[in-house]
């Protein structure tokens, strides 16, 4: 990881050859107490710079909403050809985008952009680099994936073709697996663990309320330990938490299994 931040701080928003007659458009954006935004960009690309400014202009509103105060931070989001960024990152090829060292990067694919799926995969990150600067970067991987999908926008329906697949042959992940980031867990597992991610926080939320969530997010960013941040705001430990969505995740399967009848 040291190498792998040497390197983001020193190459990775160098435009590649692929960009040669592009120049690099850097733009800041003002979050009002929030901090500040800036947005690094090919010029040719504009558009998509655009698009993903109002998108997270939307995203820290509804931050706000969703944690009750505003959260100073300072990010960037950068926009890579798509080589740049899989030979910086060393990421897996699945990867759609990055929070790393604080700032945000996303690459450009060759093949064209969706507009729908880079507003998404910004929201993401952008909901990964509030959460680590409110929290001090504590928050358990399962939850931060979890929540960022869910703060992407509508659930994606092919989630739960996964989740079912996944749970039919095999057992839940243990969520001590899922503690950080995904990037390193083998592939046949990355897309299971995103889908109970999902269904986790979702599960968490409808279990203990908003206001239950919202004070652990915040007792986060205090001295207070993480398991007991977690007894306190929620009323169970994590390991009975675990205990309870395994349960929950055995009714889905056999609703899922009844259904397919």
């Amino acid at each position: 990881m040291q190498v792998l931040l040497r390197v983001l701080c020193s190459v990775c928003f160098i435009i590649s050859s692929g960009w040669a007659n592009d120049r690099e458009v850097r733009a800041s954006v003002s979050l009002g107490h929030s901090g500040t935004l800036e947005i690094i960009s090919p010029s040719s690309r504009q558009d998509i710079a655009n698009l993903i400014t109002d998108s997270l202009l939307q995203a820290q509103a509804e931050m706000f909403t969703l944690l009750g105060t505003a959260i100073p931070i300072q990010t960037s989001v950068h926009l890579l050809h798509e080589e740049t960024f899989f030979s910086v990152t060393k990421a897996p090829k699945w990867t759609n985008a990055l929070f790393v060292n604080g700032k945000i990067l996303i690459p450009l694919m060759k093949k064209g952009v969706d507009r729908d799926s880079i507003t998404r995969s910004a929201r993401h990150e952008f909901f990964h680099a509030v959460t680590h600067e409110l929290t001090r970067g504590r928050l358990q991987g399962w939850l931060d994936e979890g929540l960022a999908q869910w703060f992407e926008g509508p659930k994606l329906s092919v989630l739960d073709v996964i989740l079912r697949k996944w749970l039919v042959v095999e057992d839940p992940i243990p969520l001590s697996l899922l503690q950080g980031g995904f990037t390193r867990l083998e592939t046949k597992k990355v897309a299971a663990a995103y889908a109970q991610s999902l269904y986790a926080s979702e599960f968490l939320v409808s279990r203990f309320g908003m206001t239950a969530l919202r004070n652990y997010l915040l007792l986060l960013g205090t001295d207070v330990s993480r398991d007991k941040a977690f007894k306190n705001s929620f009323g169970v430990t994590e390991t009975q938490f675990e205990l309870l969505l395994n349960n929950s995740l055995a009714e889905y399967k056999n609703r899922s299994n009844s259904i397919r009848r």
